[in-house]
């Protein structure tokens, strides 16, 4: 799975939204679930029309698409985000949107803090 994601963030995808990501990644789950053979089979042609050894071509296709599918199945589209780093982690709400300062409203302290 990390090859597929070190692929996809490899391309510059820093300036793409959590909300954009999820819903590009929804749609190719879907298109993927919906049109599996299809997408393989057109991928399949692609060794035939390039000047390269067939068996070996076919070989890196059919693993890279294996491996695509088995990823992009294996996951939400908001966990594909995640892990791509394009959305925040569902943790993130419990750590605070901001540090924790001493003295702020609400901490109770048993003792004085000398400085």
């Amino acid at each position: 799975q990390s090859q597929v994601a070190a692929a996809l963030v490899s391309k510059k995808v820093a300036d793409v939204g959590c909300d954009t990501c999820t819903a590009v990644v929804g749609l190719v789950q879907k298109e993927l679930k919906e049109n599996e053979k299809e997408i393989e089979n057109t991928l399949n042609g692609i060794c035939s029309s390039i000047p390269v050894q067939q068996d070996e071509c076919q070989e890196f296709i059919d693993t890279i698409f294996e491996e695509a599918v088995a990823y992009f199945e294996s996951m939400t589209s908001q966990e594909v985000c995640q892990e791509l780093g394009l959305c925040a982690s569902d943790y993130s709400h419990l750590l605070g949107i901001t540090p924790v300062e001493l003295g702020q409203e609400g901490q109770t302290v048993d003792q004085e803090i000398v400085f």
